[in-house]
Formats: C-alpha cells, structure tokens, sequence
C-alpha cells in the first residue's frame, strides 16, 4: 500500500438514477381553497357587471376566470350565484394576483371586511352545499 485512501465501489441500480417525485406542495394559504364552479358577476369601478366563471373558492377568497383582468390592487364588487340555489350573495374583494392558468385567464381575490353573516353564507359556496 502506498497510503493512498482505498478505491470505493458505486452500486447504483436502475431505480437510483431516475428523477425524485417531485416534493409535494404546501398550502400556505390562511384557508384552503376548493375547486368549485359557478357564475360570479364582477364590477369594477362604473363599468356593468361581467359575468364570469368561479375556479376555486375559500372562506377568504377565490379564483375568477376572466379576460381583461383588473390590475393587482384593485377592489372588486362581485355577486356569487350559488350553482344549487340561485341564491346571491354581493361581496367586495380586492385582486391579490392576475394570470394565465391552464383554464384561461383570471384573477385571485381576497374577501375585504366580511360580516358574520356574509362568512355563514360563503361557508355554503366552500362546503358545495
């Protein structure tokens, strides 16, 4: 031996060469959000109520799909159309994020200053019910 440290042997199978899963995603939202679809009508400033389509939704706030998005900032009236009842419950929001998604384009909201009453009637858009 000339001192120099012993060569070490790999064994590597098939297995340790693919890609690690990816690691899974964390909801850091103050609620989590849950996919649900139904008509939200939409103000913004003067203009007229555009009818738009729910992604998600939370006790806090929820996705829109919509062209020609408000910019980041802004505050929202929106009417949500229960998808069961018809029942419609007005809301002021303001935009928190605008973007493409795979369903097209929209806006994530958060609900500004709702009352008790207003939060019970939500709970029923999130529960599906």
């Amino acid at each position: 031996m000339n001192g120099s440290p012993p060569d070490e042997e790999m064994f590597l199978t098939a297995s340790d060469t693919l890609p690690m899963a990816p690691a899974p995603t964390i909801e850091c939202r103050a609620a989590p959000r849950v996919e649900r679809r139904f008509v939200v009508r939409m103000r913004m400033g003067a203009t007229a109520l555009r009818r738009c389509l729910s992604r998600d939704v939370s006790t806090e706030g929820l996705f829109v799909l919509m062209p020609g998005a408000p910019a980041v900032g802004a505050t929202v009236e929106c009417v949500l159309v229960h998808p069961v009842t018809g029942v419609e419950l007005a809301l002021r929001a303001r935009v928190v994020r605008a973007g493409e998604t795979l369903a097209g384009p929209g806006v994530g909201l958060a609900f500004d200053a709702l009352s008790d009453a207003q939060r019970a009637a939500l709970a029923t858009y999130v529960s599906g019910c």
